[in-house]
């Protein structure tokens, strides 16, 4: 494959410009909408959910609704993973990290609602993946992280990381219930 720096290429002479904002610096997920590719949308798990419309030229933070904070000030908002439903493009869903929680927008990610019905796990579970059924925007997955630690059990630390188990939810009312489909250890 050519690089994308050879001539003729439309990033040949692009730089990266700071814009400003949060400390950031953890955006975990770059999605775009499918219909139109100016629209874009970036998670941070410290300053929440970022909006372009013009390819990224500039930014804005959606986070009306988002109420979960961490961090050591409790200002951080912990968006990890994000996700536009292929069945309508105005439906986003993110989950966030270490916190358990998910929340799902119908208005572009202009406003969200917590969706964590049947979540058991509330500190130490971080949301890494969501997919929405193809056809159906009622059958959701959500894949995360479960950190040894949460409900309250001792830390299980291996060679360098925290020997967290994995867990994967699954709703089929659109987010309003949410059942444990899969646990996993870590080895």
């Amino acid at each position: 494959a050519a690089p994308l720096t050879q001539e003729g290429s439309p990033l040949a002479n692009q730089t990266w410009v700071r814009l400003g904002g949060p400390i950031g610096g953890l955006g975990y997920d770059i999605r775009m909408r499918p219909d139109n590719p100016d629209i874009m949308y970036v998670s941070d798990a410290w300053a929440g959910v970022h909006k372009s419309t013009d390819s990224g030229a500039t930014w804005f933070t959606l986070n009306d609704g988002i109420d979960a904070r961490t961090g050591p000030s409790g200002d951080a908002i912990p968006v990890f993973c994000l996700t536009i439903d292929p069945n309508n493009y105005d439906i986003i869903w993110i989950g966030l990290q270490d916190l358990g929680a998910v929340y799902r927008s119908e208005d572009g990610g202009q406003t969200w609602e917590k969706r964590i019905n049947g979540i058991v796990e509330r500190e130490g579970l971080t949301f890494r993946g969501i997919t929405v059924e193809p056809g159906n925007s009622d059958v959701i997955y959500i894949a995360g992280e479960i950190s040894s630690w949460a409900g309250g059990r001792p830390e299980r630390r291996g060679r360098e990381f925290d020997m967290a188990e994995g867990g994967v939810y699954k709703t089929v009312d659109g987010g309003n219930s949410w059942k444990a489909v899969w646990r996993g250890q870590s080895l």
